[in-house]
């Protein structure tokens, strides 16, 4: 499936809460020292066009992807708060037809006290602590949008596009530089809300130029330089989320195994991981026939132009996410019965 799309923002003002720096656009009412008021709009007008060869159609629409209300400031010397409304995809036709004339949602509504950078807590419908993608500000992105596997989380966790409602922990070290995201959140209920909360973390180090805020930039256009570290999990609160009469097994790769098992006991390891294994299984020759051209440009790269074909294979695969979710299931397809690899056989037969 191939998409072309064009983005326009019309307006945007962005409100972080701890923001240094005033957005172009946004309403700022002092009322003192220590309180504020700011009022903002965005706005990001799409065109769209999508092809899918494999069954030969075109689909177009033209519709306001997301238009927001965003309400924040500071009440007290310690207290800020943040609040944003949406109407996402308005005037898009959907599966149910044309997105007319639209639905207001609470995207956003918490507040937060700050006691130092080293220490701040937040309470309200906010982002879980889960990857950068997950938390970046929409008036920001670098691509056109968010990723498509992004927020794929939010259905099986009754999340709203990656926001729960609970308390966080937040704050930066090192000059800033070291980051923490710890919260409780409500997580999947059943109808007597008898499960377990859902518990998140992160922790970011920024190798050059420190961020803080509740949102990170996608794109600083020159001003900042970036490079980060990160990582989050919350393994143990989705296998809860499941139930207690639910039997799950785990499919992971080599360098999770350790999370994997302080969890489950029945876990099934990938070395290095799936991709690797499904590369020694098909082996790299039938590999090289299912992918697309993409991958002799790669191997054009001087760093690996002398590496070994299931290398380059392994290379490719993993540096864009989208990557894997394409070709995984179209070399799973191509396997035979009797090449199934042993972690994928024993997950599916256990």
């Amino acid at each position: 499936m191939f998409t072309r799309a064009l983005l326009v923002p019309l307006c945007a003002s962005v409100l972080f809460l701890a923001c240094a720096a005033e957005a172009a656009g946004q309403i700022v009412i002092d009322a003192g020292d220590d309180v504020n008021f700011k009022l903002g709009l965005l706005g990001q007008f799409q065109a769209e066009s999508i092809d899918d060869p494999a069954t030969d159609t075109q689909t177009t629409n033209l519709f306001i992807r997301r238009l927001r209300l965003m309400f924040g400031g500071q009440i007290t010397k310690n207290v800020t708060f943040f609040v944003e409304t949406d109407t996402p995809n308005l005037g898009k036709t959907l599966a149910g037809g044309k997105d007319l004339p639209g639905a207001m949602i609470i995207q956003d509504a918490y507040a937060e006290f700050k006691v130092t950078d080293a220490f701040a807590l937040d309470a309200g419908l906010m982002f879980i602590p889960f990857s950068r993608n997950f938390l970046q500000s929409a008036a920001s992105l670098l691509p056109i949008d968010y990723g498509a596997y992004t927020y794929t989380q939010s259905g099986p966790t009754q999340s709203s596009t990656g926001r729960d409602a609970g308390f966080q922990a937040k704050g930066y070290v090192l000059s800033n530089h070291l980051e923490y995201r710890i919260g409780a959140f409500q997580g999947a209920r059943d109808t007597a809300s008898h499960r377990a909360f859902r518990y998140a973390g992160r922790v970011q180090y920024n190798l050059l130029d420190p961020e803080v805020g509740f949102f990170y930039t996608g794109s600083y256009l020159g001003k900042k330089t970036i490079v980060s570290i990160g990582g989050a999990h919350a393994i143990r609160r989705f296998v809860d989320d499941l139930g207690p009469d639910t039997r799950v097994r785990g499919l992971c790769d080599e360098r999770e195994a350790h999370l994997f098992r302080r969890v489950l006991d029945d876990v099934y390891v990938c070395v290095p991981d799936l991709e690797g294994e499904l590369i020694r299984a098909l082996g790299p020759e039938r590999v090289l026939e299912l992918v697309d051209d993409s991958f002799r440009t790669m191997q054009k790269q001087p760093y690996h132009r002398d590496r070994p074909l299931d290398a380059q294979l392994h290379r490719w695969l993993r540096s864009v996410s989208s990557r894997s979710h394409r070709y995984l299931p179209v070399f799973v397809e191509a396997l035979d019965l009797d090449r199934v690899p042993e972690p994928l056989r024993g997950v599916l037969c256990a």
